[in-house]
């Protein structure tokens, strides 16, 4: 993190922003085609909440509430 501070005060960007921003979107897909493709009305119910804090850069709800409940969906 201070290095991200430091970048943005001497250069104006990050170019490592952009990786993170990257990852996190990908989660909003994951939990994107989940909301989609299932069944279980309760996994549906956590879907999207987590899609929601996903898009503002939370992607806690994500990962613990959608990928690792049951079985494994992340490499």
């Amino acid at each position: 993190m201070p290095i991200l501070i430091n970048n943005l005060a001497v250069f104006k960007y990050d170019p490592v922003l952009a990786l993170m921003f990257g990852a996190s979107f990908a989660q909003i897909g994951v939990v994107l085609a989940i909301l989609i493709k299932t069944k279980n009305a309760k996994l549906k119910s956590l879907c999207i909440p987590a899609f929601v804090s996903g898009i503002f850069g939370v992607t806690e709800p994500a990962i613990y509430g959608t990928h690792y409940q049951g079985r494994n969906r992340s490499l």
